[in-house]
């Protein structure tokens, strides 16, 4: 999951700079089948 948020910012600077502005937040989140929670991760 880190890997990929890592990914994302790497490869879109626009998202990128939008999130070193403060304009955005990227994050990671995986949704559990059983129980239908979701954990996110920063």
């Amino acid at each position: 999951m880190r890997l990929t948020i890592a990914e994302i910012r790497r490869r879109s600077p626009v998202l990128a700079a939008l999130e070193k502005d403060g304009k955005l937040k990227i994050v990671g989140s995986m949704y559990h089948l059983l129980g239908g929670r979701v954990e996110f991760c920063s």
